[in-house]
């Protein structure tokens, strides 16, 4: 089981020294057993490896340990070591399976993402030093919503699936959450400045290939004009899940409409199509 995470985020975690969880709005069932943590599932460890390489591309934020576990409730829990400790700080994250395969099934796309980003984002307040020293429940919380909107934002997931992530993390509000109308504006803020970024981000490596906060592969071919999309493979899709899916980037094409042609026949074949061609 530790080969298994270490494998993700490369860390040793001193379990006895961790405070109580960080993500002070969830109330931890007195039924966790951590003795029960297990090894996450495939497509939980990617989307929080997705979230981590979205929001700390440059490897300087600490470093957390992953688990799935029936006991936690319906639920997903961050413990951090310490704060403003940078690199030192150190991160548990805790899941229940039922849970995260629930806000998959009743939500849609983007929506288990959008949860475990929020959760990461509680580790990076803490290891970038994003806090004051008064900080309330509320401003922990509007802090991790803004970095899950940034995250979906920078892994070049469109419009649907930052709604549907608004409406599972909505499903999992507690009364010590700040009032929904005051988080949904914060996750919308940190989507859209963080799209933006990313768009500029794909325009900047359009002639090169290699892992950017949007991971993408390019496909081989001559540049015959500047019209392009991005799309994940089916067969990473139903591995990994929709949004930690490798992102690839299409052939280039002279015109729009070409472009939108295969696109549509990609979709035909099942490919997992949900950004628009733009050109780069």
């Amino acid at each position: 089981m530790a080969d298994a995470v270490s494998a993700v985020f490369a860390i040793t975690l001193l379990l006895a020294t961790i405070p109580p969880p960080l993500c002070r709005g969830r109330v931890v069932s007195t039924g966790y057993d951590p003795r029960r943590d297990d090894a996450p599932s495939v497509r939980a460890t990617a989307e929080v490896q997705a979230a981590y390489d979205a929001l700390c591309p440059n490897k300087n934020c600490g470093s957390g340990v992953l688990y799935k576990n029936d006991t936690i409730g319906m639920n997903a829990v961050t413990w951090v070591s310490g704060v403003r400790d940078g690199q030192n700080t150190q991160a548990k994250i805790v899941y229940s399976p039922r849970f995260l395969e629930g806000l998959a099934k009743n939500y849609g796309d983007g929506a288990s993402f959008g949860v475990l980003a929020h959760e990461v984002g509680h580790h990076l307040t803490a290891a970038l030093s994003m806090r004051g020293q008064m900080d309330g429940s509320w401003e922990e919380e509007l802090r991790a919503d803004y970095l899950a909107g940034c995250a979906l934002g920078r892994t070049g997931r469109p419009p649907q699936e930052l709604e549907n992530a608004l409406r599972a993390l909505a499903s999992n509000a507690t009364p010590t959450h700040p009032a929904f109308d005051k988080r949904n504006p914060i996750v919308r803020k940190g989507y859209a400045e963080c799209k933006a970024h990313q768009d500029k981000f794909d325009k900047l490596e359009k002639g090169r290939v290699g892992f950017g906060l949007g991971a993408v592969v390019s496909e081989s071919s001559p540049e015959t004009g500047c019209w392009a999309y991005f799309y994940r493979a089916k067969e990473d899709v139903e591995r990994l899940g929709p949004v930690a899916a490798e992102r690839r980037r299409s052939k280039f094409y002279r015109t729009e409409a070409s472009c939108e042609r295969d696109k549509t026949e990609r979709v035909r074949s099942k490919e997992r199509i949900a950004e628009p061609c733009v050109c780069l």
